[in-house]
């Protein structure tokens, strides 16, 4: 099996950092592919983010790899381009945050998302009650940074607000946590050991959601919501 995991914004570091917790989780017989475009947002931190992005991923990135890969992972926790990519693409989508959310309710039932900018948390609201889910939401905590800014602190300096983030989603009875960004993949298991409670690295998330699909066989339903009714190229 190969799976495209795609980080839609230009920042090389993330990229690695997200190879490196996509490679760590997925089984032997899985390649991972991780790319992102070379034009497009630096951090997707806004709607105006997320589409413009959403347009370079699908040019750059996801048609130079048709019939190369058997599942792509949206590696950016707003899910962008997720819903337009199920609508054209045969082979399964699966974005970050949405996996994330349903792997925490099998944990617990009321989960936190950290999220790194304060803009992100009524975008993290919206994209819950888009997806059904807000009633298992504890709370939604900032960092009160940007991904930009995460994108170049050493480890300590960003896990001194996450670990803040964490405290304060289980002092409003989280019982999972959620990093709500893949630039801070690969913090899952200190943040765990610091709190004590569960915490879901994203990347990780998506990549094996991908996998059980592939492993089960199925793949995206193509009867009402990503029925294909599209008018313009792409």
């Amino acid at each position: 099996m190969k799976i495209l995991v795609v980080n839609p914004n230009t920042s090389k570091h993330m990229t690695s950092m997200i190879e490196k917790s996509a490679k760590m989780v997925a089984s032997k017989d899985v390649e991972i592919i991780v790319q992102n475009p070379e034009t497009g947002p630096e951090a997707i931190e806004s709607f105006m983010d997320e589409n413009v992005a959403t347009i370079n991923v699908i040019k750059e990135v996801i048609r130079p790899n048709l019939g190369k890969v058997d599942a792509v992972v949206i590696a950016c926790f707003d899910d962008p381009g997720m819903y337009v990519l199920r609508e054209i693409l045969d082979i399964p989508v699966v974005g970050i945050g949405e996996s994330s959310i349903l792997i925490s309710l099998a944990l617990g039932w009321k989960f936190s998302i950290l999220v790194v900018s304060e803009k992100a948390v009524p975008l993290m609201e919206s994209m819950l009650y888009r997806y059904g889910l807000e009633k298992r939401l504890a709370s939604i905590e900032s960092m009160k940074l940007s991904v930009v800014d995460v994108d170049k602190m050493s480890e300590e300096e960003v896990l001194k607000p996450l670990i803040k983030a964490g405290e304060q989603a289980r002092m409003k009875g989280a019982e999972v946590l959620i990093l709500g960004c893949a630039g801070l993949a690969g913090y899952d298991e200190k943040l765990s050991r610091r709190i004590g409670l569960p915490v879901i690295d994203p990347v990780k998330a998506g990549v094996k959601l991908a996998e059980i699909i592939l492993q089960m066989r199925l793949t995206t339903s193509k009867a009402g919501l990503f029925s294909k009714l599209v008018h313009s190229e792409w």
